[in-house]
C-alpha cells in the first residue's frame, strides 16, 4: 500500500547519490512529501514538491498512477532515477509524458561579489528592484506568470520565515522576479520569472544577482537547476557551471 513516509530517512538509500535540493527539502521535512510502497522497508519512492516528482528505487507503475491521482494539478514534471524508470513512465503515460532535458548546475559555485554587484547596478533607471514583502507576496501569488516565485509557501508568514526573494518594478507594475521556490537547511532553490514583454532587457540577470548576494550574506547556497538552455546561459553569466543534463518528463493531466 502506497503511503506518505514520515520517517524520511528510511527512503534515503533509494535516493542515494541524488543531490537535488528539492529532494533535500523533502527529506529534511521542511517542504514537500515522500511517498513509498512500504513504510518499513520501501523499495520504491517518490519525492513530491510543487510541480516536481522525483522517482527512485524499483520502477513501479502503481507508484506512477498514485502520484497521478494525488492532489490538484495540471502539469507535473517527473524526474526519473535511471533508464528503467524512464521506460516505466513511457509505458504508463505514453504521449501524455513529453520528454525534455533540464540542466543541473554545480552545488559549489564560486561567486564574484563585485561582478554580481555590477549586474545589480546595471539595472536600467526605469526599473526599481525591491525585496518581496507581504503586499508583493500576495500579488505574485495571484498572477499566473509569476506565481512560482512564492507558490510553494502557503502563507506570507511561511515565506517570511523560510523564503527570500526580490522583484523588479516598472512604476507600479511587477515585471520580473527572482526568489526561492523551496528551502532546505542551508540553501534555497532559485526560481526566476520575467513578464513576456520585458524579457531580454537584463532584468532576470540583475534580480538573480541580487538574490545570490542576499544568500551569501545569510550563508545560504542559491541552488539553480535550469529548465531551458536560456536559463542555463543566464546561470552561467552569474557564476554557475554546468554539472550534468538530465532527462525530465512533462506530464499533463487529462480531465
Amino acid at each position: 500500500m502506497i503511503q506518505r513516509l514520515i520517517e524520511t530517512k528510511k527512503a534515503a538509500p533509494l535516493f542515494q547519490g541524488w543531490h537535488d535540493t528539492l529532494l533535500r527539502s523533502c527529506m529534511q521535512g521542511i517542504m514537500g512529501e515522500i511517498y513509498v510502497d512500504d513504510r518499513n522497508e520501501p523499495c520504491s519512492a517518490f519525492a513530491l514538491l510543487g510541480d516536481f516528482c522525483l522517482l527512485a528505487g524499483e520502477p513501479s507503475s502503481a507508484l506512477l498512477r498514485f502520484q497521478y491521482d494525488l492532489g490538484r494539478w495540471e502539469t507535473r514534471f517527473l524526474v526519473p532515477k535511471g533508464e528503467l524508470w524512464e521506460q516505466a513512465i513511457r509505458e504508463t503515460f505514453g504521449s501524455r509524458a513529453k520528454e525534455f532535458t533540464r540542466y543541473a548546475l554545480t552545488k559549489e559555485a564560486s561567486f564574484d561579489r563585485a561582478h554580481l554587484s555590477s549586474l545589480v547596478d546595471s539595472l536600467p533607471p526605469a526599473f526599481r528592484l525591491v525585496e518581496i514583502d507581504e503586499i508583493l507576496y500576495h500579488f505574485l501569488l495571484s498572477a499566473s506568470w509569476c506565481r512560482d516565485l512564492v507558490g510553494q509557501f502557503p502563507t506570507y508568514e511561511r515565506f517570511r520565515d523560510l523564503g527570500l526573494g526580490f522583484a523588479i518594478l516598472k512604476d507600479t507594475e511587477v515585471v520580473a522576479g527572482a526568489s526561492s521556490c523551496c528551502r532546505y537547511h542551508n540553501g534555497i532553490e532559485v526560481e526566476v520569472d520575467t513578464k513576456t514583454p520585458y524579457r531580454r532587457k537584463g532584468l532576470a540577470l540583475a534580480c538573480s544577482a541580487k538574490l545570490i548576494l542576499a544568500c551569501m550574506e545569510r550563508d545560504l547556497f542559491p541552488s539553480w537547476d535550469a529548465h531551458t538552455e536560456p536559463s542555463l546561459h543566464l546561470a552561467e553569466k552569474l557564476g554557475y557551471t554546468l554539472d550534468y543534463p538530465y532527462q525530465t518528463f512533462e506530464l499533463t493531466k487529462t480531465t
